[in-house]
């Protein structure tokens, strides 16, 4: 069993984004941003991966680093989003191109969570549970505008 899973949008309908603030808008021409999703925690994972599948991006997600690795290599990622207490996480950086910036997750800022990203080069770090109107800010910014 794989500890990844892709979704992509839905077929037959228009790519769409959430720039922060607005609706949705079409993205004419571009192909949907990828964005990794990496949490042990499955419910976790799963809210952060459907927060951003109702704005038509392509969401993998991942259980561990492994799983994180996997899916870098298999796709062309814009965006990952990792949780501070993933096994293996301050070491992601050897599996994801320096290029693609990384946002970390803790329900504990400070601490561990600062060390991770420190360790990652993170662009910033979010606090669980993930507030939606922030996600859309940074997916908008470091994955879509970038």
């Amino acid at each position: 069993m794989h500890s990844w899973s892709a979704a992509t949008p839905r077929a037959g309908r228009p790519r769409r984004i959430t720039p922060p603030g607005s609706r949705s808008v079409p993205l004419r021409g571009a192909r949907p941003p990828v964005v990794i999703v990496a949490d042990p925690d499955r419910a976790a994972r799963g809210r952060v991966a459907e927060l951003l599948r109702g704005d038509e991006v392509v969401v993998v997600e991942a259980e561990d680093g492994p799983g994180v690795a996997r899916a870098a290599a298999e796709h062309d990622v814009d965006l990952v989003v990792v949780d501070a207490d993933l096994p293996g996480a301050s070491t992601l950086r050897h599996d994801v191109p320096a290029s693609v910036p990384v946002v970390v997750t803790t329900r504990s800022p400070g601490g561990s969570a600062d060390a991770v990203a420190a360790a990652l080069d993170a662009r910033g770090v979010l606090r669980k549970p993930v507030d939606e109107d922030d996600l859309r800010t940074i997916v908008w910014n470091l994955a879509v505008v970038r």
